[in-house]
This record gives structure tokens, sequence and C-alpha cells, in this order.
């Protein structure tokens, strides 16, 4: 899996019409406004059904970029 391609997947979980701001490096509860527990919810979701992987709350909450995340789903999807 291709992290630009998590972006974009991120991005549309969450219906951002504009995400071209973030980038791997990004802290994604900053850089999305209105970030909430639910868009962590949406998020958890889509990483359920598109990558076959579910990742715990504590183990999303570690996680402060979209690299970190990607990286804990990439680990994870190894684990399973």
């Amino acid at each position: 899996m291709e992290i630009d391609k998590f972006i974009k997947d991120f991005a549309e979980a969450l219906e951002l019409t504009a995400w071209s701001h973030l980038k791997p490096d990004s802290v994604f509860r900053d850089a999305v406004e209105g970030w909430d527990s639910l868009s962590a919810l949406i998020i958890i979701t889509m990483i359920k059904s598109e990558y076959d992987v579910a990742i715990k709350a504590n183990e999303f909450i570690e996680c402060k970029t979209l690299s970190e995340l990607f990286d804990k789903v990439e680990s994870l999807k190894n684990v399973e």
C-alpha cells in the first residue's frame, strides 16, 4: 500500500473536498477541521473495510501523523 492512496482514502472517508494540504507528516487531528470522536470512528471503520485491519482505539490514539497511522496499519496488516 502506498501512503498517497492511504491519505486519499482518509480524505474520502471524511468526505473532505479540499484535502491537498494533507501530507504524511500532517497531524491529522489538527489538519482536519472539525475533527471529533465521530471522525475517529469513521477512520477506524475505513481502515477495517479498506485494508482489513482492526486497529484498536489505544493504537489509533497513539498515532499523531498520517504517516504514523499509515505505519501502524501496515504493521498490523503484517501481523494478521
